[in-house]
This record gives structure tokens, sequence and C-alpha cells, in this order.
């Protein structure tokens, strides 16, 4: 689980989802996948005579030291240069955006597989590929180290083995993503696996500072350094001494303060406004954003040096509609997180089928927010179809899924047709609107029977009465 602790803070992080340790046999899944034995030869350049044993599901190969090859001699490798996963096919390399390529068989790749014997040229080294000519299993985990992120999309499995690999070793790194994809919960997993376990984990949205405050809260101020300075009080950067700083929305710090948090971050020091004294501050910075930073580097709005300061490592989240295997773990942990009013839930198949099919513009915080809906309004444990309280925005897609709970078949009186422009959504509201309270007048008021007189859940005629402004008369 991740640790918690956010002292000062402007904002609370959004909530995290966590696991009981009954929960983890049925959660944190993992299985075994069978593979070749191969290892990497290096047969030339300056890492010759180096073999590299390929034994878990994900290699990185490049010249910072928390690659599991690392080629830190050579001057033509990139940082992060490149990745080898196994997969059910064999074994893939793939280019991670190097500067100088990769090279299989002399021909440059982005994404290629590879067999026994094949050279991989990667800087001045030349890797040949053997095989022991055996079979072995090696480990597939659908998630993290800390037991805080679950998946089973390549692209969650990538982010937790990267995080496995640079969570201790106290690097700067970047998180990006669109909205909800939860950077704020990588930025936690990655703290419960880092050596600052044990300290404090300190959250600021840097969205939400007010603009006249923002320097007093993350430097700190001395008693009467400014009007309303009544006391002294220490800044973000001193509460997370001895442990992790995350700055969310990085990307809306105002550019005249973005000199100073440079140098903070460089030289682990702070001087608080109105004090004559530095600080030494011992902290590992996370920052995200759901902001293309590059680009505002070229607009001006964001310092090209601070970007690279914070970037060491970049990790990018998947947007979910790209990643719907990952959802019926996430659903039933958010599930458990969230049932307290109704123990032993659980969704049906079918249920989550529906919740694959959706595409979730709002990512893992509107699923989140789907299901605690779902739980608020469910009669019983089992979740069915029925019962799902969805997003209206995909509620087209929901439809199409399970027509014969969500379409009316009778037919209702169509209005005339005149000369004059037909206003169509206000005619459907108003009919879906007077059908749903004769419905509920029909069944003198009781909800459950109405929703089911109406084959529609009892969530979306909730949702309908409210939208309706429909109450039953007093």
């Amino acid at each position: 689980m991740a640790a918690d602790h956010n002292r000062g803070n402007p904002s609370d992080p959004p909530a995290t989802i966590a696991f009981d340790e009954s929960l983890l046999g049925h959660l944190l899944k993992s299985s075994k996948l069978a593979v070749n034995d191969y290892s990497l030869v290096a047969i030339s350049g300056p890492e010759k005579g180096r073999v590299f044993q390929l034994d878990k599901e994900i290699h990185y190969i490049g010249r910072a030291e928390w690659c599991d090859i690392v080629f830190d001699a050579d001057l033509r490798v990139s940082n992060h240069h490149c990745m080898l996963r196994f997969d059910t096919r064999g074994l893939r390399v793939l280019d991670q955006g190097s500067l100088n390529g990769v090279f299989l068989e002399g021909q440059r790749v982005l994404d290629a597989y590879m067999s026994p014997g094949a050279k991989l040229q990667i800087g001045e080294s030349i890797l040949q590929l053997q095989s022991h000519e055996t079979k072995k299993e090696i480990d597939v985990n659908y998630f993290d180290g800390s037991g805080t992120l679950v998946g089973k999309s390549h692209q969650m499995r990538k982010i937790f083995s990267l995080i496995e690999r640079v969570a201790p070793r106290d690097l700067p790194i970047l998180l990006t993503g669109e909205t909800g994809t939860g950077k704020s919960h990588v930025a936690q997993a990655i703290h419960a696996q880092s050596a600052r376990t044990k300290g404090p984990f300190i959250y600021v949205n840097c969205g939400t500072l007010s603009p006249s405050m923002i320097e007093a809260l993350l430097f700190g101020h001395e008693k009467g350094a400014f009007t309303g300075a009544d006391q002294q009080r220490p800044g973000y950067f001193e509460q997370a001494d001895g442990g992790t700083l995350f700055l969310d929305e990085i990307g809306e710090l105002p550019l005249e303060l973005q000199p100073k948090l440079l140098d903070t971050i460089e030289r682990q020091k702070v001087r608080r406004i109105g004090g004559t004294q530095e600080i030494n501050v011992d902290f590992q910075l996370l920052a995200a954003t759901n902001k293309q930073l590059s680009q505002e580097v070229k607009k001006g709005s964001f310092r090209e040096d601070l970007y690279y300061r914070i970037s060491v490592v970049e990790i990018e989240l998947p947007p979910l509609r790209t990643r719907p295997e990952d959802i019926p773990l996430l659903a039933d942990m958010i599930l458990h997180d969230t049932r307290g009013t109704l123990p032993n839930s659980r969704f049906t198949e079918a249920a989550q089928s529906i919740l694959q099919k959706q595409l979730w513009p709002g990512n893992v915080r509107q699923l989140k927010h789907a299901i605690e809906s779902t739980v608020a309004l469910a009669d019983n444990n089992i979740i069915d179809i029925d019962d799902l309280y969805l997003p209206e925005m995909e509620m087209s897609n929901f439809e199409n899924a399970s027509p014969t709970h969500l379409r009316p078949t009778h037919p209702t009186a169509l209005p005339e047709l005149t000369d004059e422009p037909l206003p169509l959504k206000e005619v459907l509201n108003d009919t879906e609107a007077r059908l749903i309270e004769l419905a509920l007048q029909k069944n003198e008021w009781n909800v459950i029977q109405t929703a089911k007189y109406l084959k529609i859940s009892k969530a979306w005629l909730y949702e309908r009465m409210k939208r309706y402004g429909i109450k039953r008369p007093s």
C-alpha cells in the first residue's frame, strides 16, 4: 500500500485506491509465460565479451544507471535506448526514441522480433542472441511492487517494471498523460517503492495554488515577511524533507517562479521569504502534467532547463480507452474500496463487459466515480447491467451493447409536423420526462417497480428524475 503522509497540503490528492491483505490473492494476479532461454552476448564494440542473461519479461538497455543492461562507456547509446520484451510470439526489441537507432541484422528497426543468432547493434556494440535450447517460465505481474497499481495491458506492465527500476534511485521523475489517468497513484507507488517510503509524501497541486501565495507556500516564510504572515511557516520543500515532494500540474507553475524552483531542485536548499539563512532540504521530486511540456518550452511558457531537470525519467500514462483489458481488474479494485455499504459485492461478467466497452474520456477517475455511484444506488451485492450508473456521454455505447434492456418498444404519439423548425431534442426530452412521470404514477411512485416496468436500471431512472426535476407530489 502507498504511504499517505500529507501534511499541510493546499488540497488533498485524489484518493488512493488501496488494498487490504484479504484481497491480495484475488486482485494482485500474475501469470507465467513460457519462453526460450536466451542470453545476449557482446561480440564486438566497447562491451565485447559481456554476457547478459534474459530472465525477466522486460529488459531495458541504455546508458542510464537504472537500466538492466547498462552501456555507460558508449557515447552513441541513449540513456533509455531500447527495450527487450518477451511475449507469446517470442523476444521483441523496441526502440525507445534513441538518438542513433537500433539495428537488427544491419537494418534499422523500431519494433521487431529477434531469432536465435540474430545480431543487434546498439551504439558501437553488436550483441548476438544466443539460445540455450531450453524453455523456462518467467513471471508476468499484473500489479506493481507496492500493490498500489493493477493492470494486464503491456502498457501498464511496462510502467510497473519501470517503477521497480527507478523508484529506489532518487531520480526526478515526470509523469505525463491525460487528466484522470492515475498520475497521483503512480507517484504514490514510486514513493512506496523508494528508500523514502517511511518519510512524508507531500502532494501539491500547482494549479490550485493562489498566485499571490504560491511562493510562500512552496518555499515558506518568516514571521512578518508580508502582510498577514503572523507566524513562521515552513514551505512544502521543508515539509518533504526526508521524503517525496509531488508537484502535480507543474505546467501551471508561473514562469517567474521557475528559476527559483530549478535552483532549489539542483542545490537542495531553500530560503524562506523574509529569511536570511539557507535551509538544507533532502527530497525526491516527482512532477506531473497533462500538458506537452516540450511544446510549452517552445511557446516560452516553461523553462527548458527546468523541463530537462524534472524529467530525468519520464513515464507516460496511457488513456484507459487504449487498455480495456485493464478495466475488470480496476473495476474490482475500485468496487472493493467503495463497497462499505454493500459487503461482498461483485460485478457479473455482463456488467464487466459493458464497462470494458465504454470509452471513458475521464479515464480511471471517471470509472471510479461511475462505480461509486453504482454502489450507492445498488439494491444487492450482485451488480448486473441494469445496476450500472454510467456517464451520460457514454450511454449510446451502453444502449448498443444492451438494446433489450434500454430501448422502449412501445410507440408514443408524434408531434404534428408544420413549416416551423422542429426542436427534436426538446421534443424527445419532453416525451421522455412525460413517460417517466406517467410510469411513476402508474406504479404509485415505487422507483424499483417503475424501473422494471420501463425496463431501465434504477440508477438511470434516478438520474432522469433528477435531470427533469420529477418529484413525488407532497
